[in-house]
């Protein structure tokens, strides 16, 4: 299990990320420019207060 998915376990409770969003997370924390547009839903998922 990668930092990421445990992260997200710990944190979210979830089990898996949804497309995209694992190389979304990796590249911002590699410290990369990220611009991110994804459908409705795609990130929904997670509370947006965690996201801010």
């Amino acid at each position: 299990m990668s930092d990421l998915d445990l992260l997200l376990r710990t944190t979210f409770g979830y089990l898996s990320f949804r497309p995209l969003q694992r190389e979304i997370c990796a590249a911002a924390l590699a410290g990369k420019d990220v611009f991110a547009l994804l459908p409705t839903g795609g990130v929904d998922h997670l509370p947006r207060g965690q996201l801010d």
